[in-house]
């Protein structure tokens, strides 16, 4: 969902957009079902981009997510494939959060456990330290990345970006520059089996 940004996040008419809420709209050459409607955020003053029920991103993501090694939760834990908007056929909503969804719990985390899986301390994290600490795990050698991304889905750091031996890891980054709020850790091995940690930094 890209709307109300400035400048617009989208440069160049050589990619393709899919699937996506495009204020203003997509003039590139290629796209599927995109739209341009007002997305409907529960309150975007406070930087709050839940979906409402009336949002027209229910239920209009990629229909068909195979092959796209997605978590089976959203960034608040809930089901990320669910029927939102009532019709019987569950569909991934665009936008990191999934409309109305239940707790996916420990169901959906052991599905991914069991191939990678990362977790930080102290969280939350005090800005009297600013130190992280980094513990996770990865099942077969492969380049790891890790990076953090404000509750926008903006990129705040990359805090690694290397091949690793199959094993448990910690590493320690600093948070000093980055300020108060609510943070999502993101993994990737081989740009696949990726998994999310939410985080908190407070005053």
């Amino acid at each position: 969902i890209l709307w109300n940004d400035t400048p617009p996040e989208i440069t160049g008419s050589n990619i393709t957009i899919n699937y996506s809420d495009i204020e203003g709209g997509w003039i590139g050459p290629r796209g599927t079902a995109n739209i341009d409607t007002d997305p409907l955020f529960a309150d975007p003053a406070n930087e709050d981009y839940h979906l409402t029920e009336d949002s027209p991103c229910i239920d209009a993501g990629t229909p068909d997510t195979t092959g796209l090694n997605l978590p089976a939760w959203d960034l608040d834990g809930n089901i990320r494939v669910w029927d939102g908007d009532g019709d019987g056929i569950a569909q991934i909503d665009m936008g990191p959060y999934e409309f109305d969804a239940p707790s996916c719990a420990i169901d959906c985390e052991q599905q991914q456990i069991e191939k990678i899986h990362i977790v930080s301390y102290p969280n939350p994290v005090n800005s009297s330290s600013d130190n992280l600490n980094i513990k996770f795990f990865i099942p077969k050698p492969g380049k790891v990345k890790i990076q953090i991304f404000n509750i926008k889905g903006q990129l705040v750091s990359t805090v690694l970006e290397q091949p690793l031996n199959t094993g448990d890891h910690t590493i320690h980054h600093s948070l000093k520059e980055v300020s108060s709020g609510i943070y999502f850790m993101k993994l990737d091995v081989d740009g696949n089996n990726r998994a999310v940690k939410k985080m908190v930094k407070i005053d």
